[in-house]
């Protein structure tokens, strides 16, 4: 019995501090808005990072702290905060609008035009949805193959609608789980540049022949690390090393 009133104990307290640090969380929250409105932006910004660094993310977070960095001339820190709320809702027409003007502000433009087309055209199809959104995607079309198939083991007849019907919701479940997987792959290996111009060397050393440049705010795909180096390609594919300082991975 007394274990009982201890576990009961527990789970109140649990649950107090839990309101409690809800609450100071959403005080938080509004205090950084405000500074905002009243164009404080490094009050506000210090605010939302604190939210950030207890463990609290939302989309609205990220786009506000990324406005906060916009007017605050930090052209990086801005697109790196889109692209984190971008994740978390990829739909939203105000977050799209700043982070493509964020990132018209980038001063070097990657040529593109020699792309796989159909390979952009299929990952951009999964760019429209969280990670959240294609696991439940994902679990109702199985749950409907699943189905399906009972149906057809418990139905005498195998109707061609049946099998037509399971032949495609299983290529677009398969489809899905390879866009899911693809999707997932790029959280901790997209980078943001920090700095205003950094040179991309051959090697991991300094004094290594430049390659190529990249620019502030532009983003780049982590490949692998190698002490204070990182190896990163460019949306154009170009790859090369640069210091580990210069960019921020998300």
């Amino acid at each position: 019995m007394k274990k009982i009133i201890l576990l009961i104990f527990i789970g109140l307290v649990s649950t107090f501090c839990f309101a409690q640090n809800k609450n100071t969380l959403e005080s938080s929250f509004y205090l950084a808005n405000d500074f905002y409105k009243k164009a404080q932006y490094s009050q506000a910004i210090g605010k939302y990072e604190e939210i950030i660094s207890q463990g609290y993310a939302s989309a609205n977070l990220y786009y506000n702290l990324g406005n906060c960095y916009f007017k605050s001339d930090q052209l990086s820190r801005a697109i790196l905060n889109f692209a984190k709320a971008k994740r978390l809702s990829p739909r939203d027409n105000d977050l799209e609008a700043n982070f493509n003007y964020a990132k018209d502000q980038v001063q070097f433009k990657v040529n593109q035009t020699d792309f796989n087309t159909f390979k952009s055209r299929y990952e951009s199809i999964f760019d429209k949805f969280s990670l959240d959104e294609l696991t439940i995607h994902l679990a109702v079309i199985l749950s409907l193959v699943v189905l399906l198939i009972c149906l057809r083991v418990i139905l005498k007849s195998y109707p061609r609608s049946l099998i037509i019907g399971i032949s495609i919701f299983s290529i677009i479940f398969v489809l899905g789980v390879s866009g899911f997987i693809n999707k997932a792959k790029t959280i901790g290996k997209e980078a943001i540049v920090l700095d205003k111009e950094v040179a991309v060397t051959f090697e991991p050393r300094d004094g290594s022949t430049t390659h190529f440049n990249i620019y502030e705010g532009m983003k780049v795909f982590l490949l692998k690390s190698k002490q204070d180096w990182c190896k990163i390609e460019r949306s154009d594919k170009k790859i090369g090393w640069i210091k580990k300082e210069t960019i921020i991975i998300f």
